[in-house]
Protein backbone atom coordinates (compact mmCIF):
# COMPACT_ATOMS: atom_id res chain seq x y z
CA UNK A 1 0.00 0.00 0.00
CA UNK A 2 1.26 3.60 -0.90
CA UNK A 3 1.34 6.07 1.37
CA UNK A 4 -0.77 8.91 0.27
CA UNK A 5 1.91 11.55 0.35
CA UNK A 6 4.26 9.01 -1.56
CA UNK A 7 5.95 10.83 -4.60
CA UNK A 8 7.26 10.35 -7.62
CA UNK A 9 10.73 11.88 -7.94
CA UNK A 10 12.28 11.38 -11.47
CA UNK A 11 16.02 9.89 -10.41
CA UNK A 12 18.50 13.04 -11.67
CA UNK A 13 20.84 12.53 -14.07
CA UNK A 14 23.92 14.58 -15.86
CA UNK A 15 23.88 15.24 -19.41
CA UNK A 16 26.98 14.12 -20.90
CA UNK A 17 25.98 14.24 -24.65
CA UNK A 18 28.82 17.24 -25.01
CA UNK A 19 31.36 15.46 -23.43
CA UNK A 20 31.71 12.08 -25.08
CA UNK A 21 30.19 13.34 -28.31
CA UNK A 22 32.54 12.10 -31.22
CA UNK A 23 31.85 13.51 -34.34
CA UNK A 24 31.11 11.55 -37.62
CA UNK A 25 33.35 12.43 -40.52
CA UNK A 26 32.13 11.29 -44.33
CA UNK A 27 34.03 9.32 -46.57
CA UNK A 28 33.95 10.04 -50.55
CA UNK A 29 32.19 6.68 -50.55
CA UNK A 30 29.11 7.72 -48.55
CA UNK A 31 26.21 8.87 -50.64
CA UNK A 32 24.51 12.14 -50.76
CA UNK A 33 21.95 11.03 -48.18
CA UNK A 34 24.53 9.85 -46.07
CA UNK A 35 26.39 12.72 -46.06
CA UNK A 36 23.27 14.89 -45.28
CA UNK A 37 22.29 12.59 -41.83
CA UNK A 38 26.13 13.00 -40.96
CA UNK A 39 26.01 16.94 -40.96
CA UNK A 40 22.39 16.71 -39.42
CA UNK A 41 23.55 14.57 -36.81
CA UNK A 42 27.07 16.56 -36.40
CA UNK A 43 24.95 19.77 -36.43
CA UNK A 44 23.02 18.47 -33.79
CA UNK A 45 26.46 18.78 -31.30
CA UNK A 46 26.87 22.23 -32.93
CA UNK A 47 23.36 23.28 -31.81
CA UNK A 48 23.37 21.76 -27.96
CA UNK A 49 27.73 21.90 -27.11
CA UNK A 50 29.06 24.79 -29.28
CA UNK A 51 29.20 28.10 -27.42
Amino acid sequence: MLNACAQNIPAKTTDTFCELYQPIYMSERDTEETKQQIDANNGVYDELCVD
